[in-house]
């Protein structure tokens, strides 16, 4: 069953709402806005109260205009007294100008569009969604609960060319042979067309053959066709030198994954401002201790933290310590070691991304503050899914500092609230 959203919003902000309503309607949830629903001779105050009793989310889209607007005191007011939330509905308020929010949604976070459009867009999908499962899990036992299954190794290939901006169709058939993937890239006044196929199984002679056989095929019928293997295995550098005089391309999974965005720009600003900053200097660093609690032995941190980078089913380790214990001091440093260790060899190693949540609003989203700090450090074109697909396959380590200081200054609900914003990320 589709999510459904109620629009509530003054006529006079129509361009932003309609613009609004179509994008999610995109995302590919249902969409209650008053132009689609309302026809001539329908009681309107029957058709906004049956919209926001059948939605999952009444959208309050607050401007100069609609505090103003009769009908969006109507419709808050019906929201508020039929007490939408008891009922498995959420108020999502969200500001597209400054004005003056109503008293009875100051206790709630809005989506501040005025600010920058694309990142509170996001913000409220993610507040769609978290909220959605949400309701779906209190609704089901943790015994129905349904997993995904695991991607096949061309489905994973796929998703990263699509990250990628191609346009990808599996299977694709020439001249009586299939391809695992064709994309199509449009770049400018360039159009790429590529045929792919996926090996998982370590990488042969027999596999180079076959495909080249194939891509000549499709080249009789498409002369610009371009040839590439995605290997799940490393791959000699003789067999390299082949496909390369056959006009075939070999790349391996990991060196495609590594092509989501340029980080090497970004971990050369790393190490320059940790090398130059005068607070941290790192000649005055002292190795620090760790235990995985207050009883055991201490581990030497370079060794503890290693271990875990080596460790692949660990995916995520909290530091404890009280306030001056040095967690800051240590955090720049692995930062600096590890964007050392990338710039040297990128396709191997993770790239660091470090996040002091000291600067953050007082109540986040995941999603805010990695494409805040992403826009502030250079990189305003990764988007949100291409650094989740980066940090569930381990192509970069996400560093948070500070979260006990930012507690201090919030109230233990919105510490929590702000602390599961982040265990998403693990």
């Amino acid at each position: 069953m589709k999510t459904k959203i109620f629009l509530s919003h003054s006529s006079k902000d129509k361009n932003f709402v309609e613009e609004l309503a179509n994008k999610l309607t995109n995302e590919g949830y249902s969409v209650w806005y008053d132009d689609w629903e309302i026809k001539i001779g329908d009681s309107i105050v029957k058709k906004i109260n049956e919209g926001i009793s059948e939605s999952n989310f009444l959208i309050i889209v607050f401007s100069k205009n609609s505090v103003n607007s009769k009908w969006v005191q109507e419709e808050l007011n019906a929201a508020t007294f039929k007490n939408v939330e008891s009922i498995g509905a959420f108020l999502l308020p969200i500001l597209i100008d400054e004005c003056e929010i109503p008293s009875l949604l100051l206790d709630k976070k809005y989506a501040d569009f005025s600010k920058n459009y694309d990142i509170a867009y996001r913000q409220l999908i993610e507040a769609i969604n978290h909220n959605t499962i949400i309701s779906e899990n209190n609704d089901k036992a943790a015994s129905q609960y349904v997993y995904k299954p695991q991607k096949s190794f061309r489905d994973s290939a796929a998703e990263i060319y699509q990250l990628l901006n191609y346009s990808v169709e599996k299977q694709k058939e020439f001249s009586g042979r299939k391809f695992d993937l064709f994309l199509v890239g449009n770049f400018g006044d360039i159009t790429i067309t590529r045929c792919i196929d996926c090996i998982s199984e370590p990488f042969n002679t027999n596999h180079l053959d076959t495909f080249s056989n194939k891509l000549r095929l499709a080249q009789n019928e498409k002369p610009n066709i371009q040839g590439t293997i995605v290997s799940n295995s490393n791959v000699s550098q003789t067999l390299i030198d082949q496909a390369n005089k056959l006009g075939v391309q070999i790349v391996t999974y990991q060196f495609l994954s590594s092509q989501l965005f340029d980080g090497i720009n970004y971990a050369k600003s790393i190490i320059k401002e940790c090398e130059t900053n005068d607070t941290y200097v790192l000649d005055r660093y002292v190795e620090q201790y760790i235990g995985y609690d207050v009883s055991s032995e201490d581990i030497e941190a370079t060794e503890f933290i290693g271990d875990w980078l080596n460790d692949k089913s660990w995916n995520q380790l909290t530091l404890l310590g009280d306030l001056g214990t040095g967690k800051t001091f240590l955090s720049r440093m692995l930062t600096y070691r590890l964007a050392k260790s990338f710039v040297s060899d990128p396709i191997n190693n993770p790239l660091p991304i470090r996040i002091d949540l000291r600067k953050t609003d007082r109540e986040f989203s995941l999603e805010g503050i990695i494409l805040t700090h992403f826009s502030r450090s250079g990189l305003s074109k990764v988007t949100f899914d291409i650094f989740n697909y980066s940090l569930s396959n381990g192509n970069i380590i996400l560093i948070l500092d500070g979260f006990d200081e930012m507690s201090t200054r919030v109230t233990p609900i919105v510490t929590n609230r702000n602390f599961h914003e982040l265990i998403r990320s693990v």
